[in-house]
């Protein structure tokens, strides 16, 4: 033999158990490389079973995809939501409990991977309160549970406005209103632009009845966002209370060009044009809600009418007073208006 040729009979016998063992090895590492890919593929899967709702496929898919990926976190948090969300398809106590406890269950599971993750303890919240409605015996038990889970939202989540935010809520929901306003107070102090948070402090200071805070924090909000949902509204509802009779005028008359249509705010402008006797304003938007609202019609006729009489459109009034006393003949205060129009023709 030359120096050239080789032969497997120089290899020792325990040379062979190393390249088995190098081989294995190599087959091992592409089998571990291949892992996230599999996992991926039934997360996908399981992701398009929940568009369609079949969220008993997406569970099985997905705890499959965490299977080959027990690392990954986002995994099991999307695994705790197929769970919640399967739990309003259930029809018994049972299958609903068993779906919170395996929901309750990964999503702590989540936690010794992502323990800093704010979200988890959100998805414990609403896991936890529905512990509540179905376990009323134990909701004191859960209430401290939800308790610990807001508290740990506050500390992760301390400089992310909506985290706060959210704390802020529960608190305020608790009727714990001196813990609640320092946590909205530093929610606007990270974005002044959380129109909740000033929705929310009003609220607080309308009940505590500091009326002059609650109306400075409205108009915050509106200086920053006029659009801002509801906020005009809350404030004219405030001035009308505080029988700032022509503030919540202006209010409720920028809402209305926004919204035309809404039943409540031309309900609320015609109360308020008689109210200041602006006649012409009054007759105006009780014409614009018999477009909107033709069935109450009925119930604003007499305002409708004496609208047009305060106006001195007489002949108007008599006409739509004619017609109405047919249709109802036992209504005194039509005939009382009727006769009081037929004197100033």
């Amino acid at each position: 033999m030359t120096n050239k040729q080789f032969s497997f009979s120089l290899i020792p016998k325990w040379g062979y158990f190393l390249y088995l063992c190098f081989f294995s090895g190599l087959v091992f590492l592409f089998y571990l490389a291949l892992q996230p890919f599999i996992a991926e593929r039934y997360y996908k899967d399981a992701f398009h079973f929940s568009v369609y709702k079949r969220y008993k496929y997406a569970i099985e898919d997905m705890r499959t995809a965490i299977s080959y990926a027990p690392w990954e976190s986002y995994y099991m948090v999307l695994l705790g939501r197929f769970y919640q969300d399967y739990y309003a398809q259930m029809t018994t106590d049972d299958q609903r409990l068993k779906l919170l406890a395996d929901a309750e269950a990964i999503y702590i599971k989540t936690l010794h991977y992502d323990k800093y993750n704010p979200w988890v303890y959100l998805y414990l919240v609403h896991i936890y309160s529905l512990y509540q409605s179905l376990l009323p015996y134990k909701a004191d038990f859960y209430a401290q549970k939800i308790d610990a889970a807001y508290k740990k939202i506050a500390v992760i989540g301390f400089n992310n406005p909506l985290f706060q935010l959210n704390y802020g809520y529960y608190l305020h929901r608790q009727g714990r209103y001196s813990e609640a306003v320092p946590v909205y107070e530093r929610v606007i102090s990270y974005d002044d632009r959380m129109g909740d948070a000033y929705l929310n402090l009003a609220d607080i200071y309308i009940k505590q009845k500091n009326y002059d805070q609650a109306v400075s924090y409205l108009q915050r909000l509106l200086a920053i966002n006029p659009s801002y949902r509801n906020a005009r509204v809350t404030l004219g509802n405030l001035y009308i209370f505080l029988k700032e009779y022509d503030k919540a005028y202006v209010l409720f008359k920028e809402e209305q060009l926004v919204n035309p249509d809404q039943e409540l705010i031309l309900r609320t402008l015609i109360s308020l044009s008689v109210n200041r006797q602006d006649w012409a304003s009054a007759i105006l938007y009780l014409e614009r809600f018999y477009v909107v609202a033709p069935k109450e019609a009925a119930k604003f006729f007499h305002v409708y009418i004496q609208s047009l009489i305060e106006s001195k459109a007489y002949q108007k009034a008599y006409r739509l007073l004619l017609n109405y006393v047919v249709q109802f003949p036992n209504d005194v205060a039509a005939d009382a208006l009727l006769r009081d129009v037929k004197t100033k023709l």
